[in-house]
């Protein structure tokens, strides 16, 4: 799905913690869609190209990234991020959610799980932070110096260049950076790094990164009744596998799957037992085809017949 027809779908939602620009397009029951830290909604624009026969897409962009503006002073640590995902589904009236969560957007996701489940329908959490990897070793660096306040200086000239930029910031989460949609690399790394000013917003943001966010959620996590689907790449180096058995042990609806690090949708069945769905891996701007495909051969057809389903 091209950018165009993404942002002719795209609104702006007034919340209590501020305003979010969203992505909104398709019929059926609500997937909501979280991205990442540095990424944006354009993230899951080929899953949501799979899906807008079945499903109402939402693809938000968090503070900070897309279109969505931050402040001075807001709260940008994970259970405040969490809050606001919450405060825009009552802005929007959603329930009956299927929530998809990758990297950063994968913890938040977890906080809100906890937090709201009566929201939720489905969860599908892809290469994500982790109780106990929160933040990923080889993040580590990156935050002391936006702790000590020299990673912000350093990303907006390293931002200035669009190859040398993507390759620092994503090289090791796309397994094929070069064939990435430079527009889309843009779009991720300006409203993080196109100023010194969101620069240093962006080091905020990384310093409230904090893993006590997500242990404070462990109890709740360990009692959701909530068909929760696990996927992780075969080789991911920011997100080890064993976490994801891990988290596994913690959500008792928990299914997990070890995938190739193609895109897929897990959303085409709906059960509230066993949540037999295809596989939804990091979402990255490779290989599109397992999307169509699972969807294509059963997805819609073996859905539940549950209120609020249109499998």
């Amino acid at each position: 799905m091209q950018l165009a027809e993404l942002d002719a779908h795209r609104h702006t939602a007034a919340t209590r913690s501020g305003e979010v620009s969203y992505i909104d397009i398709g019929n059926g029951p609500v997937a909501l869609f979280v991205h990442g830290i540095a990424t944006n909604a354009y993230l899951w624009r080929h899953v949501i190209d799979a899906l807008t026969a079945q499903r109402r897409c939402i693809a938000v962009d968090l503070p900070l990234h897309g279109s969505s503006p931050v402040t001075d002073g807001q709260d940008l640590s994970l259970a405040a991020l969490a809050g606001g995902l919450n405060d825009f589904c009552d802005a929007l009236g959603l329930s009956s959610i299927d929530l998809v969560a990758n990297d950063t957007g994968g913890a938040i996701a977890q906080i809100f799980a906890a937090r709201h489940p009566e929201r939720l329908a489905t969860l599908t959490l892809t290469n994500c932070d982790t109780a106990d990897n929160l933040p990923p070793d080889d993040f580590k660096p990156m935050i002391e110096l936006a702790r000590q306040g020299n990673l912000a200086p350093s990303a907006v000239a390293m931002a200035e260049d669009l190859d040398t930029g993507a390759q620092v910031a994503f090289g090791s989460a796309y397994e094929h950076l070069d064939r990435a949609d430079r527009d889309v690399l843009r779009s991720y790394l300006d409203p993080c790094f196109g100023t010194l000013e969101r620069a240093r917003q962006f080091e905020r943001l990384l310093v409230s990164l904090d893993a006590g966010d997500l242990h404070a959620v462990t109890p709740q996590l360990n009692g959701l009744g909530v068909p929760t689907l696990l996927v992780w790449g075969h080789h991911p180096r920011r997100h080890p596998r064993g976490h994801r058995r891990r988290r596994t042990a913690v959500l008792p609806g928990g299914t997990s799957h070890g995938s190739r690090p193609a895109p897929a949708a897990a959303l085409g069945r709906r059960r509230r037992r066993s949540p037999d769905r295809p596989r939804l891996t990091r979402p990255a701007d490779t290989c599109t085809q397992h999307a169509s495909s699972r969807l294509t051969h059963g997805g819609r057809a073996r859905a539940s017949g549950r209120p609020g389903a249109t499998g």
